[in-house]
């Protein structure tokens, strides 16, 4: 999929505008004096082949023949810019949701893609998908971070949660074995940390068992990315 922000439209439309309206023999300045190349560069990013050859076409004839029918030449081209432009389906991301799919990768601290590179993935699969509006395929790659991310809290803890599907199960596993250690030792207090962060994302998923909903909303999804975000953070800083 091939993302680009929207002025590429305005810029296009602009071009050629002034491309029909300053055209004189001397196609050189002309290009220079619009920015007319800016028509090629936008034909190349949206895809528009035979408009791009089209525009090339224009160029050549206006070298070759000085007294051509340029004019009507940039009109064929506007037509066939429409028509080709009609047949493309663009999607537009909102402004506050617009990073989330441009920094997908950045969505968490690079600490955590450092200790556990097979991380990234999912996680900037779940952050597109969110600013995408497909809350619940954001959720279901969350569910495979937290699922490492369990795994993880348990090896460090010395229990085996990753047999558990019930959230309660974890984090009384979790709590007790929490206890069980010097709770004056600085890392009993971050370990509790973790288990709170748990605890918000056992909130979030608002299930009783492991298992995402059969739908999410966008205040739901978004629940869950905080709360996965925090305890992958304060695990990776940890373990």
């Amino acid at each position: 999929m091939e993302v680009f922000s929207a002025d590429e439209f305005y810029k296009i439309a602009r071009c050629l505008e002034l491309f029909a309206q300053k055209l004189t023999k001397d196609i050189a300045a002309t290009v220079k004096s619009v920015g007319a190349v800016n028509i090629e560069d936008s034909c190349q990013k949206l895809g528009l082949i035979l408009s791009l050859a089209q525009f090339r076409r224009i160029t050549e004839l206006f070298e070759e023949n000085p007294d051509a029918d340029i004019k009507h030449a940039v009109r064929n081209l506007q037509e066939r810019i429409q028509d080709e432009m009609s047949g493309r389906m663009f999607l537009y991301v909102p402004f506050d949701d617009a990073e989330f799919y441009k920094n997908s990768d950045s969505f968490v601290s690079s600490q955590v893609f450092k200790k556990w590179p097979n991380l990234l993935e999912d996680i900037s699969e779940s952050a597109k998908c969110f600013s995408l509006s497909r809350y619940t395929a954001s959720v279901f790659h969350l569910m495979r971070v937290m699922e490492f991310g369990v795994q993880k809290l348990g090896d460090n803890l010395g229990v085996g949660l990753t047999t558990e599907t019930n959230w309660q199960s974890i984090l009384d596993q979790v709590n007790r074995a929490i206890k069980a250690l010097d709770q004056k030792a600085g890392k009993t207090k971050r370990l509790a940390s973790i288990s709170a962060n748990l605890y918000n994302v056992k909130l979030a998923w608002r299930n009783e068992v492991m298992h995402p909903k059969v739908t999410y909303t966008r205040e739901e999804a978004k629940m869950v990315l905080d709360a996965v975000k925090a305890f992958i953070e304060e695990l990776a800083s940890l373990v």
